[in-house]
């Protein structure tokens, strides 16, 4: 059993990207992790389009997390950048701004209070602006929870 969970392990951190969704007793969690992530120039989609689903009559909220860390070893520049979470199409409250990071990493929080009972579309991009050509990011993480109300 011991191996198992070590092979199991070992093919989990071997990719470059880990997504993984789980839900609990009054919600759903949807997380992307990655490394090695290029973002050039323009837009760049970071994950694939994630269907979260509120089954509350009262409606549900939803909390965005995001996290980018520069890869000092190849960028010697600071990482900025508009990171925007899309929920139906429609940017996350409180829009999208320009985010200024550390050297070394770059947040942002993003959410919807108030989401209708259905099923909703949320994904993450990250806009490179024209005064960088590219960063290479060493890691990144998306964290999307959906509360559902009681």
């Amino acid at each position: 059993m011991r191996h198992l969970i070590v092979a199991a392990a070992a093919v989990l951190l071997s990719g470059h990207a880990f997504a993984e969704s789980f839900n609990f007793s009054s919600g759903q969690v949807v997380t992307h992790r990655g490394s090695g992530l290029v973002l050039n120039l323009g837009t760049n989609t970071i994950d694939r389009k994630n269907r979260m689903t509120c089954t509350s009559d009262a409606g549900c909220s939803l909390v965005i997390e995001t996290q980018f860390i520069n890869d000092q070893g190849r960028d010697s520049y600071d990482i900025t950048g508009i990171i925007c979470t899309y929920v139906d199409g429609v940017a996350a409250d409180p829009g999208c701004a320009l985010q200024g990071g550390t050297t070394r990493m770059v947040m942002s929080f993003q959410g919807k209070p108030s989401l209708s009972k259905g099923t909703h579309t949320v994904y993450t991009t990250f806009f490179v602006p024209s005064n960088q050509h590219q960063y290479h990011v060493l890691s990144y993480q998306l964290v999307y929870t959906l509360y559902q109300r009681q």
